[in-house]
């Protein structure tokens, strides 16, 4: 076990991480942000890390890239002045400090920041006009006017299909439903059902024992509980609209999609705090892969509580974030992949 202050993660997809490390061990290390020492403590696998560079000066190379001698991988610059060209077409003056081949390091009013190798162009050095190239600018291709050029909207999704059901969580159908009932359970773990079609409408609730929660049941566990109540209660449901208003309960809307719906998984997501949310689901837009974030925060039955500190943690991580894309593992850490459009 080790205890450091002030060490630099760096993961396998070029994000720097400031970190106080608190545990070392085989498969994982475990620190604390350290801007945050006495928040939680965050678990990373040694898979994702590619170097951590400890206070003391010693560098420890977890993943290095093929072919490339860990003396030889990086250089260190006596400070010298530098124009870092992005690919968005951004350029930062600024004083070189590292120049590696997973991220550039360098100094601005005696700050020093780190910026991924996979969003620079190039970096030149002004003094004798010396370029390293980093990833070469895709040609511009010309535009075909013939061609109907299609735009999508940011937040349309395809989502996924459990038992034969589709699995709406934080979004809604695009096409046309008519509802058929609803099933939910409560806190105390029993659950009920109410069907438009069975019950002629009647608001009364119908207790049922067929499924089984476990004592802190996670999000997947709610997803498929609601969705097994859902095929029993009616076997027309083509679609769950699932709410979880509260820790530990759940409910599912009941759908029948109306005729002529073609693409009966087409949904348009949620946005919280500004960022999209593609719960069980995908985009449809294509997409930039920017980073991933785990909750290391133990196991949370609060859907929207979890949901809303991945997004916390995405945005002060990847500010130009836009999306994200939640992974809820039942009796495991969440995490989330962190996207741009």
């Amino acid at each position: 076990m080790i205890a450091l202050a002030q060490d630099v993660i760096v993961t396998t997809d070029a994000q720097t991480i400031k970190a106080k490390i608190t545990e070392v061990h085989k498969s994982e290390i475990r620190y604390k942000e350290l801007d945050n020492l006495d928040g939680p403590t965050f678990v990373l696998s040694t898979e994702e890390i590619s170097t951590i560079t400890y206070a003391n000066g010693k560098m420890v190379v977890y993943n290095q890239p093929a072919n490339v001698d860990p003396q030889r991988s990086s250089t260190t610059i006596n400070e010298s002045t530098v124009e870092i060209l992005l690919l968005d077409g951004q350029k930062i003056t600024a004083q070189i400090k590292d120049l590696r081949s997973e991220y550039v390091g360098y100094i601005i009013d005696g700050k020093y920041s780190t910026i991924a190798a996979s969003r620079i162009e190039k970096v030149t050095f002004l003094q004798n006009g010396q370029v390293k190239t980093y990833n070469e600018k895709a040609p511009v291709m010309p535009v075909i006017t013939n061609q109907p050029q299609v735009k999508h909207e940011l937040n349309l999704a395809k989502v996924s299909f459990y038992s034969g059901v589709y699995v709406f969580t934080d979004c809604i159908p695009v096409g046309e439903y008519e509802v058929l009932g609803d099933v939910y359970f409560d806190k105390e773990g029993k659950t009920h059902a109410r069907t438009l079609m069975y019950y002629n409408a009647q608001s009364k609730s119908i207790n049922s024992s067929a499924y089984t929660y476990t004592e802190t049941p996670q999000y997947p566990d709610i997803r498929d509980g609601l969705v097994a109540q859902a095929i029993m209660a009616n076997r027309q449901v083509e679609g769950v609209l699932i709410d979880i208003p509260k820790e530990g309960e759940g409910r599912a809307t009941l759908i029948k999609f109306k005729d002529g719906v073609e693409d009966k998984s087409l949904a348009r997501v949620n946005s919280h705090l500004g960022i999209f949310v593609f719960t069980d689901c995908t985009p449809v837009n294509i997409y930039t892969f920017v980073g991933k974030i785990n909750y290391a925060g133990g196991l949370n039955s609060d859907y929207n509580v979890l949901r809303d500190r991945l997004i916390k943690k995405a945005k002060k991580k990847f500010s130009y974030a836009q999306g994200i894309i939640p992974r809820f593992v039942s009796g495991g850490y969440d995490s989330a992949e962190i996207i741009k459009f």
